[in-house]
């Protein structure tokens, strides 16, 4: 998918790769979370995090500047879950566009709540 997301120009396919990454995320989130159940225990988020970072970045950096409210509302929610699977070093030098730009997006987003729900994955996580 990595490849396709870049050359993505029509905003019904940005929040269909925007909507199926913040599913996976939340999928990796959720096995690796729950390890003792799982029938493959090797798999690690770091096995992921190279790719859900290429993704991250695009979504980041060039979708949620988006005139589209759904679509901004999808990078939203997937911010808050590619983070959990971000190599740490890659997330600890991001932080510092990450917070003042989801800040930034209170006055351009009428729904602060999925705003709020990022902040609270960001500070949730277990980097601090």
């Amino acid at each position: 998918m990595l490849p396709m997301i870049g050359m993505s120009k029509l905003d019904s396919y940005k929040c269909a790769f925007t909507s199926a990454i913040c599913k996976f995320s939340e999928a990796i989130i959720f096995y690796c979370s729950n390890k003792e159940k799982a029938p493959d225990n090797t798999i690690e988020k770091s096995s992921f995090s190279t790719q859900i970072y290429a993704a991250h970045e695009i979504f980041f950096n060039n979708w949620i500047k988006t005139n589209d409210v759904k679509l901004r509302q999808l990078v939203i929610e997937s911010i808050g879950h590619t983070v959990n699977i971000m190599p740490r070093e890659k997330f600890e030098l991001d932080l510092t566009k990450i917070f003042p730009g989801l800040l930034s997006l209170y006055k351009k987003h009428s729904d602060h709540f999925i705003i709020s729900q990022v902040k609270y994955f960001l500070i949730s996580i277990n980097y601090f």
